[in-house]
């Protein structure tokens, strides 16, 4: 819509009965050149559909500025808008309409916004895009060609793009995807200890991650300036998948050592059977623990004075070697219990049978060791007296105490353990530094507003 005063057209009302205001088609009247400088079209009639023009007299408001002349006529504008992408999908995009004339300087036709905002009551909502604000700001700007300035009006539009499309339809899967992966690559193995599997994965995983960005890629523009928050992500599960199956590729070879029946260091065994990676990464499996106990590789794994049950602890004798018999153990056990309810004497009975089995089995395992070190006591004293190292001394020692197939046995279930709990570590990391990843795209919005 464009207002003006043409002083070349005004009449008296009273001498046309009190015709104050008709419409006259726009071939008939003066028209500014008003253009929109940053259109992607020149041609004004692609544009804009001009029709006919409301006038006003001025006679009556005693105005010597002539008729008013009111301009109302449909348009759709297409123009270029540089585009700032750098925090896409949450990024907000400032385009801004340059209107003035084209020939005329502000001498000849001098531009005023009839309000500072534009009014959006009427406005269609879109999906993509939120409109923000949507002002006027008026300019003058000398031209070294001429004295008087031009005036300019800048229509700024301010819109910000809605990311739930890209959330619900790129993130999310990706992201699943990508845990799937991850905990793919660091889940224990078959029933055939087979891992590699796992190796191609990972390749249809990058294949995966390729494809969906070059799905984000197509939804932006070309830029070489920055590079989006969106594909910022995307390298970065690109670089977590990468590292995952080169770390599940180092795992799988950690894995097939248990072929050479080489059983683990002493100092690798003490990183794997602690209290910390016991009761927070993976328990050491039960076999494994009675082979370790049977041939004193670790000391017999005892539960502590104060976790035992008061009853068990006055039921056995500590100094003998010799468990106590299962038939009057558990007769002294119920008497004992014979006050409490049905539900707790279940419960602590299941607890004192838990305590006396693992009690039986390091009983057997003491006797066990004992006779096999008093029957090897020469070869001990032989060994030490050929190896000045000691500790190296006592590994080959004990491996050599073992048969063969106890051997193999040890050496699968002690790789397999390791491995098992690099795959669980690894497994926390990558998923914590995917779900990282995942809560910042989301909720990239509210931090990057916090932080502003």
């Amino acid at each position: 819509a464009q207002d003006w005063f043409d002083e070349f057209i005004d009449w008296n009302p009273e001498q046309y009965g009190l015709l104050n205001k008709t419409i006259v088609p726009h071939e008939q009247l003066w028209i500014p050149d008003t253009y929109l400088y940053n259109s992607e079209t020149l041609e004004q009639k692609k544009t804009e559909s001009l029709m006919n023009a409301i006038v006003t007299s001025g006679y009556w408001m005693n105005d010597t500025k002539g008729a008013r002349v009111q301009l109302l006529f449909p348009a759709i504008y297409r123009l270029s808008c540089k585009m700032n992408v750098r925090f896409f999908p949450y990024d907000q995009q400032n385009c801004t309409f340059i209107i003035s004339s084209w020939t005329h300087d502000k001498s000849s036709i001098d531009y005023w916004p009839k309000m500072p905002d534009v009014n959006l009551k009427n406005m269609v909502r879109n999906d993509e895009w939120e409109v923000l604000s949507f002002n006027f700001v008026r300019r003058e700007v000398y031209y070294k060609c001429c004295k008087e300035p031009w005036v300019m009006l800048y229509a700024q539009l301010v819109i910000k793009r809605k990311p739930l499309y890209y959330i619900v339809n790129l993130v999310i899967p990706t992201s699943i995807i990508t845990i799937v992966a991850v905990t793919g690559f660091f889940t224990p193995t078959s029933s055939s200890s087979e891992r590699d599997e796992k190796l191609y994965l990972g390749i249809n995983t990058l294949l995966t991650m390729s494809i969906m960005m070059l799905m984000v890629c197509n939804q932006m523009p070309s830029t070489s300036t920055y590079v989006p928050l969106m594909s910022w992500y995307y390298i970065g599960i690109i670089f977590v998948i990468v590292t995952g199956t080169l770390m599940a590729t180092m795992v799988l070879a950690i894995h097939a050592q248990k072929q050479y029946n080489r059983p683990l260091s002493k100092g690798v065994r003490r990183l794997v059977h602690n209290w910390f990676v016991n009761n927070c990464i993976l328990e050491v499996p039960t076999q494994l623990i009675e082979l370790w106990m049977e041939y004193g590789i670790v000391d017999a794994n005892r539960t502590s004075s104060n976790e035992l049950d008061p009853i068990f602890q006055h039921s056995i004798d500590p100094i003998s070697q010799m468990p106590p018999d299962p038939s009057r153990f558990f007769r002294t056990v119920s008497m004992d219990m014979d006050s409490q309810s049905v539900y707790s004497y279940e419960r602590r009975l299941a607890s004192i049978t838990q305590q006396y089995t693992m009690h039986l089995k390091q009983k057997q395992s003491e006797r066990k060791i004992t006779r096999k070190s008093v029957s090897n006591a020469r070869e001990v004293k032989r060994q030490k007296l050929m190896r000045s190292d000691a500790t190296e001394m006592e590994d080959d020692f004990i491996t050599s105490l073992m048969p063969p197939v106890t051997l193999k046995k040890l050496c699968a279930l002690e790789w397999e353990y390791l491995a098992n709990v690099l795959d669980r570590i690894l497994l926390t990391i990558f998923s914590s530094i995917t779900l990282v990843f995942f809560s910042v795209l989301v909720f990239f919005d509210y931090i990057h507003h916090y932080f502003e």
